[in-house]
């Protein structure tokens, strides 16, 4: 297909990060709990798998029930392992789900609950700063809009190789001009949420990230992302690139993976690192996938927080192999 042979187009050389100082530095990949939460019944099982595999650094899912966390407290004050990240995670128990509250919800009883559950968060996350570390990033997934799910339907038709059909093609105009009319009520809304969660974590010195939606649902989509992040000072909220979220927009034709990572680069706090088959199969090990890292690496920032991220059904194999893969491509950027 078309498309498919555009995603293999190399970013212009102008947009490579120049060399000498700039260029990337030798990093420490951490490994998302994605990965093995529900293999144990506690944080402390939970971490310590992660070490004995390697991992010295952490990312807390959003997946992880609150009963995890004396275990995870404990291994970052005993500094075995650092906490480099933080999914929002729910304090009252159960786990995150479709049903959660969001900020973009249009109740406003669910909107303050979910502000309540991020306050928290942040809070947490300040918690577990130090001297020698600063404090996780809190990941923030903001919800999604109220239209009509086109993101299925698109990739029905890609499945039937009908990317670029006539239906499919009017499918994206009526769902990009819906988009269009609900973004200024949305983003009023949003913004009076995001505001007391940058200023808190402004306070406690704790750096927020919006995360790359998977789907075009997702809010803020590519074109509104400079919105929001220009409303907020870029010290305390920035971007967390998700390379999978980011191909499966790319294999519907939303927006150049390359382009995007050049456009947030210097607001790019971290990345969720997982491959991902077209058109929606991701958290797959390296190489398993068509994302093409080779290319993709170079345009990451020179401290980016990087997070492996893999589904459950990854073995403990693949999640090595996918480290080792990375650290490899990674480090080869890297000055000597």
């Amino acid at each position: 297909m078309e498309l498919r042979q555009h995603m293999s187009t190399p970013p212009s050389p102008t947009d490579l990060p120049p060399p000498g100082g700039s260029r990337i530095s030798r990093q420490q990949l951490a490994c998302s709990t994605l990965w093995n939460y529900g293999r144990h019944r506690d944080g402390t099982g939970m971490i310590r798998q992660l070490r004995s595999l390697g991992f010295n650094a952490a990312e807390i899912s959003a997946s992880v029930r609150p009963a995890y966390w004396p275990g995870i407290i404990h291994a970052a004050e005993s500094g075995s392992t650092r906490i480099v990240s933080i999914h929002r995670h729910v304090t009252h128990g159960g786990l995150m789900s479709s049903a959660s509250p969001q900020i973009t919800d249009t109740s406003l009883v669910m909107r303050r609950r979910a502000v309540e559950e991020y306050q928290e968060c942040i809070r947490r996350a300040a918690s577990l700063g130090s001297p020698a570390h600063p404090a996780p990033v809190v990941i923030l997934n903001l919800g999604n809009t109220a239209m009509r799910d086109t993101t299925s339907q698109l990739e029905q038709w890609y499945r039937r190789d009908e990317l670029l059909s006539r239906q499919y093609v009017a499918a994206k105009i009526r769902a990009t001009r819906e988009r269009k009319e609900l973004f200024p009520l949305l983003w009023e809304r949003v913004k009076e949420c995001l505001t007391p969660l940058v200023e808190t974590a402004g306070e406690l010195r704790v750096r927020l990230a919006i995360e790359t939606g998977a789907t075009f649902e997702a809010f803020p989509h590519e074109e509104e992302m400079d919105e929001v992040l220009e409303a907020f000072p870029q010290n305390v909220l920035g971007y967390w690139h998700d390379f999978g979220h980011a191909a499966r927009k790319e294999f519907l034709g939303w927006h150049t993976h390359a382009d995007t990572l050049v456009r947030r680069r210097h607001r790019l706090f971290g990345c969720h690192i997982h491959d991902c088959r077209a058109p929606a199969e991701d958290h797959l090990p390296l190489g398993h996938g068509e994302i093409n890292f080779v290319q993709l690496a170079p345009l990451l920032p020179q401290h980016c927080v990087a997070v492996l991220e893999l589904g459950g059904a990854a073995t403990d194999e693949q999640l090595i192999a996918s480290r080792n893969r990375w650290s490899a491509l990674w480090n080869s950027y890297a000055n000597t």
